[in-house]
């Protein structure tokens, strides 16, 4: 999430002349003003009936019911991460889109995201089965004044600690290698 950029948001499924522009301050700064507008949208579409149906049957399956909770977390985990193509930003943006628009209206190529929109449609699942999810914000690179990657995390079920789900690719799961890396965890009203 580098710094100094424009903010656009996708929102019900609405096509890219329909986005919202934000220009965000310089710095982690705009990255906290990024992570708000993340938990708005999960906090706002988590409440949303239709969207809870669709998080369940279409990302997780139709035979959820049937499910553990850990088999559910696993199957939204995957399907953020697999089903989603990743793609940057373009130079200059920050883009986050909900769960629709992710699904429909980023690209004509289909799902597509880069780690903050993957992150989003993971945390919206992911409060679609009742859970509390946060956002974790990295800064990877030396001397940044900003964080450059986020995904989602859930605190464990025993109450010590907390697991991290990175749906970016496996090739570039920044996520997965916390030891050395400068956090933030970012937790949203739902």
């Amino acid at each position: 999430m580098p710094n100094g950029r424009i903010l656009q948001i996708y929102r019900d499924g609405r096509r890219r002349e329909e986005r919202q522009l934000i220009q965000l301050p310089r710095g982690a700064q705009g990255n906290l003003r990024t992570l708000a507008e993340m938990g708005e949208i999960v906090a706002h579409d988590c409440r949303q009936p239709d969207v809870r149906r669709f998080a369940l049957d279409a990302c997780i399956g139709s035979d959820h019911r049937q499910l553990s909770l850990d088999d559910k977390i696993e199957r939204a985990f995957q399907y953020c991460r697999d089903a989603i193509v990743y793609r940057p930003e373009p130079a200059g943006y920050e883009t986050l889109a909900d769960l629709w628009s992710c699904l429909y209206a980023v690209s004509d190529a289909g799902p597509t995201g880069d780690c903050a929109i993957k992150s989003v449609a993971l945390a919206t699942v992911f409060c679609s089965l009742n859970l509390r999810p946060f956002f974790v914000a990295l800064k990877q690179i030396a001397n940044a004044d900003y964080f450059n990657h986020v995904f989602v995390g859930l605190d464990n079920a025993d109450g010590k600690g907390w697991t991290a789900y990175d749906p970016t690719p496996p090739e570039f799961r920044p996520g997965d290698l916390l030891d050395s890396r400068v956090m933030l965890h970012y937790r949203f009203r739902i």
